[in-house]
C-alpha cells in the first residue's frame, strides 16, 4: 500500500479499472508546494470570512497523507491530483473538482462535498462515513469498499462511460444508514463479487427511495432492510438477491432480472 501511495495507484487499478484519462503521476506538482497553496487559501477564508469565494487551483497536486482536516476548499479544483491517505475529516469541500483524482484511503468523515464534481475520482477503502455528498456527479466515480456509512448522497447523478458501460461502483461498500434518495445511479455496480480482495456490500437500512437505478447491477445485494419506495430498477440486474420481506408494489422492475433469472414483464 505505501509504495502504491507514493506513486498515486490504486489497488483498483491493478485489479483492472483504467486510470482517469489525463491521470499522470510522474507529473504531479510537489507536495510542499500544494501545501503552501493551501495554507494561503485558509489565510483568505480568514480574512473574508463569509465572503470567501474559494476557486482555488489545485490541479496536479500531490497530497499523500496530508494532514487536511477541517480545511476549506470551496469551489477548489483539485482535478487529477493525488490524496492517497489523506486526511481530510470535516473539511468543506462544497462545489469542489475532484474529478480523477485518487482518494484511496482517504479519511472524509463528516466531510463536506455537495455539489461538487466527482466523476472519475477514486475513493476506494476511504471513509466517507456521514459525509454529505448531495447533488454531486458521482459518474464512474469508484467507491469499492469505502465506509459510507450514514453518509448522505441524495440527488446524486451518475452516467456511464460511454467507451466503457461502466458507471459508479459501490462494490463492497459499507452502506449502513446511507441515503441515497432521489440519486440517479444508473449503471452503478452494487453487485457482490467473489473477488477475494472484496467484502459483502453492507446494505443495512440504506435509503434508495425515488432513485433512479436503471441498469444497476445488484446481484447478490441483501435488500432485506432497504428501502426502496418508488425506486425505478427498469432493467436492473437482481440476480441472486435477496428480496426478503421488501415491499415493491411502488418499484419500477421493467425489464429486471429477479433473483431467481426470470425477466420481469
Amino acid at each position: 500500500m505505501k509504495l502504491l501511495a507514493a506513486l498515486g495507484l490504486s489497488a483498483a487499478v491493478l485489479l483492472g479499472a483504467q486510470p482517469a484519462a489525463g491521470y499522470d503521476v510522474f507529473n504531479l506538482r510537489s507536495k510542499a508546494s500544494c501545501l503552501k497553496a493551501v495554507r494561503t487559501e485558509q489565510a483568505k477564508v480568514k480574512k473574508q470570512g463569509k465572503n470567501y469565494r474559494g476557486r482555488a487551483n489545485l490541479k496536479y497536486c500531490t497530497f499523500t497523507s496530508a494532514k487536511l482536516t477541517g480545511v476549506n476548499l470551496t469551489r477548489a479544483k483539485i482535478s487529477y491530483s493525488n490524496l492517497v491517505e489523506a486526511k481530510l475529516a470535516n473539511a468543506i469541500l462544497t462545489n469542489a473538482d475532484f474529478s480523477g483524482a485518487n482518494l484511496e484511503v482517504a479519511d472524509l468523515l463528516k466531510a463536506e462535498l455537495s455539489g461538487s464534481n466527482l466523476s472519475g475520482a477514486n475513493f476506494s477503502y476511504s471513509n466517507l462515513s456521514s459525509a454529505k455528498i448531495t447533488g454531486a456527479d458521482i459518474s464512474t466515480t469508484n467507491f469499492a469498499e469505502a465506509n459510507l456509512a450514514n453518509a448522505d448522497f441524495s440527488e446524486v447523478r451518475s452516467e456511464i462511460d460511454p467507451y466503457t458501460g461502466s458507471g459508479a461502483n459501490f462494490i463492497g461498500a459499507n452502506l449502513t444508514n446511507a441515503n441515497f434518495s432521489g440519486a440517479n445511479l444508473y449503471g452503478a455496480n452494487f453487485s457482490t463479487t467473489k473477488d477475494p480482495g472484496f467484502g459483502l456490500t453492507i446494505w443495512t437500512n440504506a435509503n434508495f427511495a425515488n432513485a433512479n437505478l436503471t441498469n444497476a447491477n445488484l446481484n447478490g445485494a441483501i435488500l432485506v432492510s432497504v428501502n426502496l419506495t418508488g425506486a425505478d430498477l427498469s432493467y436492473a440486474s437482481l440476480l441472486l438477491a435477496d428480496l426478503t420481506g421488501l415491499d415493491l408494489t411502488s418499484v419500477i422492475l421493467t425489464g429486471a432480472t429477479m433473483p431467481d433469472g426470470s425477466i420481469h414483464p
